[in-house]
């Protein structure tokens, strides 16, 4: 029999078996694996359960899948997408099979950072952990809106397409769009009653997420925050200018220095540690770093010829376009463009050209220097090698600085830092100002401290969060390119220290960092003993502090606050050669009060994040020197009843000398007005808090008590399972 022939006569079996495996692939996930365990697709078969024993058939499945095809095909996912923080969420949810895109996770963070929301980045992480189809979600959220009472009209539902269209659709109207779909066969009731469920989520969302009552009191207290300011001048007088003359403490006030602060982090400001003092390491890294100064790079790029400029002209003099006015001779003329001449943009093509090759150089030795590094994986890949795999297929570092300074006749340097904590890195001259050098459209560059302290993940369940992976010890890390542009660099990390409170006072570490120049590098220690002993030092300066600080004002009243300054920087002259002076006026204007939550907030937008202690440290200084500013006037005044004032800030570790202070107070007048938009605004603020939790695909299923059905192989019936054959995989 001839192939036509056999597929004529068994035409129909073979579009029944395409139809069944169209149904598997398209249905997939969960739902697969329950479709394999019965004999065929049965439309009114329940595969899930949910709420008080409902069912979702393949039916409802289908129904669901249909609506989403609708729903993509008039553009509601990127409508969504370009919406507020729920409308997002619920496009992450029900339009994407994968993890929150690059784009979408960058949106996400700046509304979180512009809005000042209580979202950390391990729930925006969770947002993508999706264990079911989008499908599901989708029906679970509809159904909810729908038990809620929450249904959007189908002209309701018009009139907001009618607005969107023109938008989605680069000007087409709603009319044509219907007209385009319906020659499909699709209906204007199809597709108005499928885009009127997805507003009637949104509506849902947005009741049950800003639910939250907030009252007259709040609202003051809020109106101060966010519309009562204050201005300040003042001199800083800091404990550590005379921290060096104080003698040396006691064996017993080292003791018990260290005793008492040694389970705090250093800069650990708390009611019981107002100056923040602390003996706690802190995780620590050791890196092994391969760097290039790009000075050295420049030194062995070839200036461009006359020729070269000119044919980079010609192929680009559409870039090089000026302004001129019409008329010459008119200086309100209206301008128009023109093309420069060649003359005009000699030098700046000449910069173009060195830039591109200087890239190019920096690209070639990069990719060498990985290749050489990763020579002895053969056909391994880092990805899918252990850390104890990667540390006995290391390369040497200093032998690939030689061979590249050999093959590139430049300078490479190569070693190894000390045990350095995520702020040491932070402070490094050569470190701090690594990022690295990703070109993905949306991705932001990552610091390279933030990029290593994320090892600890490295071996461990939690997943990496959208925008990097977590990286392994002797892993080649980077490259990183310098924000000054001064250096590129490759790194590895080769040791760590975990965070923990030191066993005594004797611990001590070597806390050299990256070191470039060809002198030999003087080595830094860290020592426990020592910073006991240079905190009780600081401590015992505060008198002195003290003391000057009324010297200082009473001089400024008398004499003047500029010839004060004079006097004083005279009499204690700065050590540090980047600092002229130790007495200076610093002002500071449009001060707020720091909001009742801002702890809150910070807590949750940095917690899982390498180093978040550090941020929250600088804001609890922050919050105790506006504090004490603030208590200086008087409710019922706007400056303070004295002045100059000498108060004392202890995380500051000094005294400030208070020259004027202005808060600018809001009126009844001020508070009428605005009250009800800051009242609108906290709203919205809740309600964003809040959607991250609503629209968290784990939250979703628990609340509607989703499972998929267990059907025994026995069971043969086509009707829904009863609750007792249902069973959670």
């Amino acid at each position: 029999m001839s192939l036509t022939k056999w597929f004529r006569k068994n035409n129909r079996k073979i579009m029944a078996i395409a139809v069944v495996g169209l149904m598997v692939a398209f249905v997939g996930g969960s739902a697969f694996s329950m479709m394999c365990r019965n004999t065929g697709p049965r439309p009114g078969r329940a595969f899930a359960t949910y709420g008080q024993d409902k069912k979702l058939t393949l039916s409802d499945y289908s129904q669901a899948s249909n609506e989403l095809a609708l729903l993509r095909n008039i553009k509601a996912d990127i409508w969504l997408r370009n919406s507020d923080v729920q409308g997002i969420l619920l496009g992450q949810l029900i339009f994407t099979e994968d993890r929150l895109s690059p784009q979408i996770m960058t949106a996400l963070r700046q509304m979180v950072r512009n809005n000042q929301l209580r979202i950390g980045e391990d729930q925006l992480t969770e947002i993508s952990r999706k264990t079911e189809r989008d499908e599901i979600y989708w029906m679970l959220l509809r159904n909810e809106a729908a038990n809620a009472g929450i249904a959007i009209s189908e002209q309701s539902a018009e009139k907001i397409l009618q607005q969107l269209v023109p938008q989605l659709f680069e000007g087409s109207s709603y009319a044509q769009l219907i007209n385009t779909l319906s020659a499909q066969g699709v209906s204007r009731e199809q597709v108005l009653s499928t885009f009127a469920k997805l507003v009637s989520v949104l509506d849902y969302a947005l009741k049950v997420c800003s639910q939250e009552d907030i009252t007259r009191f709040q609202i003051s207290q809020l109106a101060n925050i966010e519309l009562q300011r204050a201005d300040v001048n003042f001199v800083p007088v800091n404990a550590e200018i005379f921290a060096d003359t104080q003698p040396m403490p006691s064996e017993e006030q080292i003791l018990e220095q260290f005793n008492t602060y040694k389970n705090y982090y250093s800069g650990e400001v708390t009611k019981e540690n107002s100056y923040g003092f602390g003996y706690k390491i802190d995780e620590r890294l050791q890196l092994e770093y391969l760097i290039v100064k790009l000075e050295d790079i420049s030194s062995i790029i070839k200036e461009p010829t006359q020729e070269e400029k000119q044919n980079y002209y010609l192929s680009h003099a559409s870039e090089f376009v000026g302004q001129r006015p019409l008329d010459p001779n008119d200086p309100n003329s209206l301008m128009t463009e023109y093309t420069m001449s060649f003359g005009q943009v000699a030098r700046a093509i000449t910069g173009r050209l060195i830039s591109e090759r200087m890239a190019q150089k920096s690209q070639e030795i990069l990719s060498m220097a990985e290749q050489l590094a990763e020579e002895k994986y053969g056909d391994m890949d880092a990805a899918d090698m252990t850390a104890e795999q990667l540390k006995q297929n290391a390369a040497d570092f200093a032998k690939i600085a030689e061979k590249l300074s050999q093959e590139f006749n430049i300078k490479v340097y190569s070693g190894t830092t000390g045990l350095l904590s995520m702020s040491d890195m932070q402070q490094d001259r050569n470190l701090g100002g690594l990022y690295t050098a990703d070109s993905t459209a949306g991705r932001t560059p990552t610091g390279i401290a933030n990029l290593v302290f994320s090892v600890k993940q490295a071996d461990s369940n939690q997943p990496a969060t959208a925008e990097r992976d977590s990286v392994k010890f002797y892993e080649t890390i980077g490259p990183f390119r310098d924000l000054g542009r001064r250096i590129i660099a490759l790194v590895r990390i080769i040791d760590s220290q975990p965070a923990g409170v030191p066993d005594n006072l004797d611990i001590s570490f070597d806390s050299t960092g990256v070191v470039l120049d060809e002198k030999p590098a003087q080595e830094t220690t860290f020592s426990v003993r020592e910073k006991v002993i240079e905190d009780l030092k600081l401590l015992a300066g505060m008198e002195q502090a003290k003391q000057t600080a009324e010297r200082f004002a009473a001089a400024a009243e008398k004499e003047g606050w500029q010839q004060a300054i004079e006097q004083f920087n005279k009499k204690y002259p700065t050590k540090e050669p980047n600092e002229p002076n130790n007495f200076d006026v610093v002002s500071i204007a449009n001060i707020a009060k720091p909001s009742p939550d801002s702890e809150q907030v910070m807590i949750a937008q940095t917690r899982g994040q390498p180093g978040a202690y550090y941020l929250l440290n600088v804001q609890n200084r922050d919050k105790v020197l506006v504090n004490e500013l603030f208590s200086l006037v008087p409710e019922d005044s706007n400056t303070p009843p004295q002045l100059p004032a000498v108060i004392k800030v202890e995380p500051a570790a000094g005294y400030f000398v208070v020259k004027d202070l202005v808060v600018n107070r809001i009126d009844r007048r001020q508070y009428e007005i605005s009250k009800g938009m800051i009242a609108f605004q906290q709203n919205s603020l809740e309600l964003r808090n809040f959607a991250v939790v609503f629209f968290e695909p784990k939250s979703i299923l628990e609340r509607n008590n989703f499972s998929m059905i267990e059907k025994s192989q026995s069971t043969e019936s086509n009707d829904p399972a009863e609750p007792n054959d249902a069973q959670v995989p």
